[in-house]
């Protein structure tokens, strides 16, 4: 869940890295004119100068993922509380400054994936009732007792 909650830096950097490198490959390593190209096709200058295309899905995936697990294992581990709230307030302001800045004109969407996440959602609630009076009536949690399990050979 950390790795989750650092993924959106990691992202960008990977990405960011991508694009400078091709940048810099096109105009020269060591070329100060930043207008100065080795490109004949506009199509193919335009790929290396504009950002990445925004990929939403992944960003929905991850929300779904943080989500889940949090709701599934948040009452025996408290903690996945607080990385959620991280992982949200980090996803969030980093992609208001990356759609702002550095990916190309998102595709436009209707309401259909946004609707089909939700009805996904729903069943989040579910999971977190399930595990959680799974975990909650577990006797070995509270009494911490044990014992061997009996060989039978």
């Amino acid at each position: 869940m950390i790795v989750n909650a650092i993924f959106p830096f990691i992202e960008f950097g990977i990405a960011y890295t991508k694009l400078y490198v091709f940048r810099k490959l096109d105009h020269g390593l060591w070329s100060k004119d930043s207008y100065k190209t080795k490109k004949t096709n506009m199509q193919t200058y335009i790929d290396i100068y504009s950002g990445p295309e925004y990929l939403i899905h992944f960003k929905y995936s991850g929300m779904l993922n943080v989500t889940f697990v949090t709701m599934m294992y948040g009452i025996g581990q408290p903690i996945l509380y607080f990385i959620a709230f991280l992982s949200y307030f980090i996803l969030y302001s980093i992609e208001r400054i990356l759609i702002a800045y550095f990916y190309q004109l998102p595709p436009t969407f209707d309401e259909s994936m946004t609707k089909n996440a939700l009805k996904i959602l729903r069943w989040a609630a579910v999971f977190y009732m399930a595990f959680g009076y799974w975990m909650l009536s577990n006797q070995s949690i509270f009494h911490n007792f044990w014992g061997y399990i009996e060989d039978s050979a």
